[in-house]
């Protein structure tokens, strides 16, 4: 999909090619943590145009899922749209607890990884834990091409 076309599902895309900071990432957690049912498919898109505007290494890790993601998430398929964007080699887990609330947990290879132990719904415990673990990643340094060292 091209920028024009991102931009009728995500009214951010014009920021495609700017930065996103750790702080970025860590504060849209927050609010995906606090998410309800009906919240979902909002902080979903607030997502992709994150990544969507990040540089590397978090685009390096999902730009080749964004687009599957963004259609499930227009869809309304909203845990596809989070595992869809679950980078290659990511584990993760999630459940239901007695009271109700979602726990999710997701960790990159053998970096360290991150949870959410407040969620309400399981898409959005996977998607705080994703992008808190995406906020721990290493920086892509000169020495490695740019790539997580």
């Amino acid at each position: 999909m091209s920028p024009i076309e991102l931009k009728q599902f995500l009214p951010q895309a014009a920021r495609i090619g700017k930065t996103t900071s750790v702080a970025d990432l860590l504060a849209l957690a927050d609010r995906c943590e606090q998410a309800g049912q009906a919240e979902q498919g909002d902080r979903l898109r607030d997502a992709l145009d994150l990544i969507a505007s990040a540089g590397s290494p978090i685009n390096d890790l999902c730009r080749d899922k964004f687009e599957r993601a963004l259609v499930y998430t227009h869809l309304g398929a909203y845990e596809s749209a989070v595992l869809a964007l679950m980078p290659e080699g990511a584990t993760f887990t999630g459940a239901r607890l007695e009271d109700g609330s979602v726990i999710g947990q997701v960790a990159l290879g053998s970096h360290a990884g991150a949870h959410s132990r407040t969620s309400r719904v399981l898409a959005m415990g996977w998607l705080t834990a994703l992008l808190r673990t995406l906020a721990r990643q290493p920086l892509a340094t000169p020495e490695t091409g740019g790539r997580l060292s």
